[in-house]
């Protein structure tokens, strides 16, 4: 048995990632926003992909499905340009480096530090500020926010990024907290 794009398969995608918000490309030209290619067809690209799953609430949809797979074409020397070009202005967005690893928690103030980190540079990121400040406002009334910092620094000291964590969640309440 053959994957959708030729290799020996082992890879099932169920969910398809945030590739699609065209205005998170604002670093790249109008004409390379137009060639940047559908997501599904940017997952099937990847070796070993034997199937993607993507969600349908419609015959439109599934429509949209079957011409985006049938045949399946992988994508071109340019389309790959392109998402590389867009993948480096997204990371140039990132406010710090936090993987979520979660060695910093628990935290002694309660602070949900990989929660508030990932609220912050994926507002960034995706140019999503008021979702980001929403969220942030979520984390408040949770008793989880940035803001609850007592500068102990014990999260420093277990962190593998050597992130300023004190800093950055000081530059989260200071970035999300005014609407």
């Amino acid at each position: 048995m053959e994957t959708i794009n030729g290799s020996k398969p082992n890879i099932i995608v169920r969910a398809v990632i945030k590739i699609g918000r065209r205005r998170t490309f604002a670093a790249l030209r109008a004409a390379e926003v137009r060639l940047i290619p559908d997501k599904r067809r940017w997952v099937g690209s990847h070796p070993g992909v034997k199937l993607v799953l993507s969600g349908m609430s419609s015959e439109e949809q599934l429509e949209d499905n079957i011409r985006t797979f049938s045949p399946f074409v992988p994508l071109g020397t340019q389309e790959e340009e392109v998402i590389g070009q867009a993948a480096k202005a997204i990371r140039a967005r990132l406010k710090n480096s936090c993987t979520a690893c979660r060695y910093c928690m628990p935290c002694p103030a309660g602070v949900d530090i990989p929660g508030n980190f990932a609220i912050w540079n994926e507002g960034a990121m995706y140019d999503i500020e008021e979702k980001a400040r929403k969220a942030f406002k979520e984390k408040q009334e949770a008793g989880a926010d940035a803001g609850l910092c007592i500068q102990c620094g014990k999260c420093e000291k277990v962190c593998p990024q050597g992130i300023g964590i004190r800093k950055d969640l000081a530059d989260v309440v200071k970035d999300l907290s005014a609407l």
